[in-house]
């Protein structure tokens, strides 16, 4: 030891950082307080900074040195001047914020929460730029690659992840530890991983061959895939994108091979359904317009069907000559697929975007979910509701379906909560189990099986009699947006959020390829 303790905190220290000249150390504590010690003579260079964190987590300077970023328990990530002046509060957390790291240019901080997201911030005004999601626990270390254009990331869930900074992807597959992980490093050439924890193991990653693990997923898409439908022939299937575009993918022993682009809507593509005899393509979107697309040609027929807001529900009767369209002007539209014009409405009733839609098997009604919290049954014929609207308890209503045999139908929303209903709208269960929003549905076709997609990035699979849980499917790294099985129900294709279509085994519950 060339120097002697120095003494100040009034509680353990939880993180240390040399400043880029040298001149200095950062020290934060549980007793709230950043000092700033002359390393030369081990004295504080100015007073304590009183935080307001409650336990400091972490403290890192700049690369330029001319400011501090602090974080802790309090959920907060506060930028200091290197004065030691309070620049920015930076709000955003559900946790405690463990783990910081600057981008080389000081413009960008990365942080790492115990709510197991990593975040991307500007320094200088805190507006948040990027979640990463994949991770089910605490964020306890990551870093940025030296050319920055991947951060490794390390959790008590006990893996390592890669992400790419490009994509805000995760990339490659796990690294799995034994127990959780308290440390992470990486090579200065930026080729291994150092990673170590609860298990008392260290661990050398090769980041090349841990990039060559990817999984099997399908990223054609720019951005979130949000609506999906399958062939009848099991092979083929459409997905739609927030990327305006919409996609044909063969599945060949459960892998994805992209076939063709469909390109004409200017805003997310919400929802897409196909007529019965598969000879037509009909898609929903943000930019207000409905388009019908000849499948022998790959080209949009006649002119778009227009709302008057955002389009987010649309669904083709059984006989497949009508369409019903709803979105956030909170209306649904009928249109006649044959005419290529609207033959009833606006069914009006909702308060809120109207987000869902499904026709009843026996095509007696039309049910619709909305963000007002509300469930509300239509006769086709008449535009007219058939009974009052069921409140459902789930805040926003994300989805509605009836079940094969048109006696029940299940609904799900922003409470995390899945509800099965009889025909004539009284509650069946209810069914508990993701921890988050659940986004996405569909029923099994003997009905005895209820399947869901939800924003904890998991699919689920339920007995619709009592609700119990069955198999739960993990992969994706965000919010899974839109789920539907094969005509022989031996696999469901799932789209997310993470710009992924994935296609899942269910004899094996796994991801198929």
């Amino acid at each position: 030891m060339v120097r002697d303790p120095w003494e100040g905190h009034n509680a353990a220290v939880r993180c240390l950082d040399w400043s880029p000249n040298a001149r200095e150390v950062a020290s934060g504590s549980q007793d709230s307080t950043i000092r700033r010690w002359n390393p030369d003579t081990g004295r504080q260079i100015a007073p304590p900074i009183e935080t307001g964190h409650g336990w400091v987590m972490a403290v890192k300077y700049s690369p330029q040195g001319d400011k501090f970023a602090s974080s802790g328990e309090d959920y907060m990530i506060r930028v200091w001047s290197k004065g030691g002046k309070l620049l920015i509060k930076i709000k955003g957390y559900d946790n405690h914020v463990n783990s910081l790291c600057w981008s080389k240019d000081g413009a960008h901080i990365f942080s790492g929460s115990s709510d197991s997201t990593i975040r991307k911030w500007q320094s200088i005004d805190g507006k948040e730029l990027v979640v990463l999601r994949g991770h089910t626990r605490s964020i306890k270390a990551f870093c940025l690659s030296p050319d920055e254009c991947h951060l490794v990331s390390a959790s008590t869930d006990c893996s390592v992840r890669i992400w790419d900074l490009k994509t805000n992807r995760q990339v490659g597959e796990p690294l799995l530890h034994d127990d959780e992980l308290m440390a992470l490093a990486i090579s200065s050439d930026g080729r291994y991983i150092a990673s170590a924890g609860l298990d008392k193991k260290i661990y050398l990653w090769s980041i090349e061959a841990a990039l060559k693990k990817d999984g099997d997923q399908v990223r054609g898409h720019d951005d979130w895939v949000l609506s999906l439908c399958w062939f009848k022939d099991g092979a083929h299937m459409f997905s739609g994108s927030l990327d305006h575009t919409i996609r044909k993918w063969q599945s060949i022993d459960g892998n994805l091979k992209e076939l063709f682009v469909l390109r004409g809507h200017t805003n997310a593509i919400q929802s897409i359904c196909l007529s019965p005899d598969e000879r037509h393509l009909f898609s929903a979107s943000r930019d207000c317009t409905i388009r019908v697309w000849d499948l022998k040609t790959n080209q949009q027929v006649g002119e778009p069907l227009l709302h008057e807001d955002e389009l987010y529900a649309l669904v083709i009767s059984p006989d497949g000559g009508y369409i019903a369209s709803g979105g956030l002007d909170k209306k649904i539209y009928l249109w006649s697929i044959e005419a290529g014009n609207m033959v009833r409405g606006p069914w009006e009733g909702h308060n809120a975007a109207v987000m869902c839609l499904d026709w009843s098997p026996n095509a007696h009604d039309v049910v619709s979910g909305s963000h007002d919290g509300t469930i509300r049954r239509w006769n086709p014929d008449t535009g007219r509701q058939i009974a009052p609207p069921i409140k459902t308890g789930h805040g926003w209503v994300e989805a509605v379906k009836y079940s094969p045999q048109g006696d029940k139908f299940a609904s799900c929303g922003t409470d995390k909560m899945i509800r099965v209903w009889s025909k004539d709208g009284k509650l069946l269960i209810e069914i508990k189990g993701h921890d988050d929003s659940v986004d996405s549905l569909c029923w099994s076709k003997d009905g005895a099986h209820i399947f869901s997609g939800s924003s904890d990035d998991t699919i689920r699979k339920w007995q619709s009699i009592d609700g119990k849980e069955l198999v739960v499917l993990r992969g994706h790294t965000h919010q899974v947006r839109s789920i539907c099985l094969s005509p022989d129900e031996r696999h469901l294709v799932s789209a997310s959020t993470d710009c992924s279509v994935r296609i899942w085994d269910l004899k094996t519950n796994q991801q198929a390829g």
